[in-house]
C-alpha cells in the first residue's frame, strides 16, 4: 500500500518523520496523525471490500428463486437495496430484463477504492499518483 522506499517502524510510523516535542498531553510524532488518516482509510477500503461482495452475492442470488423468508436473502436484500434503489431511481437500470444496477455499484465502489482512497494515501505519503500503462 505504501509506496517503495517508505519503511514503517514498530511503531507504524513512516521513516521520513522525525519525532519532536509533546503537544498537550500526549506527545506526537510528526506525522502519526497521517499514520491514523491512511489506517482509516484502509479500513474504510476494506469495508468498500466488503461490501462489494455482498452486492455481488446479492445479484447472484436473484438468478436463482430465493426464499424471501430466508435470513441470508433478507440480510442481502435488506443491506443492498436501499443503495440500489436510489441508482434505479437516478438511473434506468433495466435493459433487456437484465438489472445492471449492481455493476454501476461495483463500478463506483472500484472507482472510490483505486482513484479516491488511493489518491489520498498517496497525497498523505507523498508519493506520485501511479500511472496505469
Amino acid at each position: 500500500m505504501f509506496p517503495a522506499g517508505v519503511v514503517l517502524d514498530r511503531a507504524g510510523a513512516s521513516n521520513q518523520y522525525k519525532a519532536h516535542g509533546s503537544e498537550g498531553r500526549f506527545p506526537l510524532r510528526e506525522g502519526s496523525h497521517m499514520i491514523f488518516l491512511i489506517r482509516l482509510l484502509q479500513f474504510v477500503n476494506m469495508v468498500l471490500t466488503a461490501y462489494m461482495w455482498i452486492v455481488i452475492a446479492a445479484a447472484v442470488i436473484t438468478w436463482v428463486s430465493p426464499d424471501p423468508r430466508n435470513p441470508i436473502v433478507r440480510f442481502l436484500y435488506g443491506v443492498t437495496e436501499p443503495v440500489l434503489w436510489r441508482i434505479r431511481r437516478m438511473i434506468p437500470t433495466i435493459f433487456g430484463g437484465i438489472d445492471v444496477a449492481p455493476m454501476i455499484l461495483i463500478f463506483a465502489i472500484l472507482f472510490l477504492q483505486y482513484v479516491v482512497i488511493d489518491g489520498l494515501i498517496n497525497a498523505l505519503v507523498g508519493a506520485p499518483p501511479v500511472m496505469m500503462r
